[in-house]
């Protein structure tokens, strides 16, 4: 779905609404903790804003390449992805117990909406080198 979507609105668009779909997960989460039903609907948000992302991120990254250059870059740039992931995952029980839902929420709001403002600054167009 989610690549149909980056084929049909263009990958840019679709980093962007992955970005407002995420901060409606933080949304959510941040101002709906005590709700079980809140964080459960911010939580599905959210599995659903990185997969805008990644994978419309993922079509930006390989359409900016010589396609020699695609493969060892996507592996890198999910390796690296991997490696937050478990540093998150180790992270992650400590960070509940210190910030909650609220606190975490609060701080991926921030950076969602820097990126957000990053990417309208510079924009994502693909360049379709090499393809």
């Amino acid at each position: 779905m989610m690549g149909w979507s980056a084929d049909r609105l263009g990958p840019a668009k679709v980093v962007l609404l992955g970005l407002l779909t995420l901060l409606a997960a933080v949304l959510l989460t941040g101002f709906g903790a005590a709700n079980m039903t809140m964080v459960t609907v911010g939580l599905v948000l959210l599995g659903l804003g990185w997969s805008e992302a990644t994978i419309a991120g993922a079509t930006l990254l390989v359409s900016s390449l010589e396609p020699d250059q695609a493969v060892p870059a996507q592996g890198f740039s999910d390796a690296t992805m991997s490696l937050a992931g478990a540093l998150g995952s180790a992270l992650a029980g400590p960070a509940m117990g210190w910030a909650d839902y609220s606190g975490i929420s609060a701080v991926v709001g921030v950076v969602v909406v820097a990126a957000g403002i990053w990417v309208g600054r510079v924009g994502l167009e693909p360049t379709t080198k090499g393809l």
